[in-house]
């Protein structure tokens, strides 16, 4: 449980994630470990299963992207095939009923856009400048969505979007942490 937000601002990505760790009605905590981290030209955010951030973080080769290829279509294939790979060879990838799911959603910032990476490895685009993954995704897309005609720094919005998720998710909490990817480089 967590809440991950990305937000785009001028051609840069920023993220930001909660530090709590939950698992149901069991424990609650804070994490030592960030919810986010860069690889290479990416920048990633994980709400699930920090093995799979782990896997991902430390495992995965990162494939050369073709100039002939858009980035929606590097994504869908190039991206999501090395992320399939590192993960099935780190054993976290489950396949059942002949399907491949994984139980964690990803938030990947990428040359001036941010994807989100669904459990069935799906590759989708906001439509709007922002959003949110995690148990506290729809307070924190309220949150983005009332400050966006406000002139305020992407990095407050992003800061205030995780303290209203924190408010009213008991599976979101601090301290947060911001990171910025600058500008759409190819």
């Amino acid at each position: 449980m967590t809440c991950v937000v990305g937000l785009l601002d001028k051609g840069d990505v920023w993220m930001g994630a909660d530090s709590l760790a939950s698992c149901g009605d069991e424990f609650v905590e804070e994490c030592g470990v960030s919810k986010m981290f860069r690889k290479g030209p990416f920048i990633v955010g994980l709400a699930g299963s920090p093995r799979a951030k782990q896997i991902m973080q430390y495992s995965m080769d990162v494939p050369d992207h073709p100039t002939r290829m858009t980035c929606d279509e590097y994504m869908a294939t190039r991206f999501v095939d090395a992320l399939r790979t590192c993960l099935k060879d780190g054993g976290y990838a489950k396949k059942e009923n002949e399907v491949e799911e994984i139980d964690s959603n990803y938030l990947v910032g990428y040359r001036g856009r941010v994807f989100v990476l669904h459990t069935d490895y799906q590759v989708a685009t906001p439509h709007d400048e922002f959003t949110a993954i995690g148990s506290g995704r729809d307070f924190a897309h309220a949150s983005l969505f009332t400050t966006k005609e406000m002139k305020m720094p992407p990095k407050k919005r992003v800061f205030l979007a995780l303290k209203a998720a924190a408010k009213y998710s008991p599976s979101v909490g601090g301290p947060f942490r911001v990171m910025r990817l600058r500008g759409a480089s190819v």
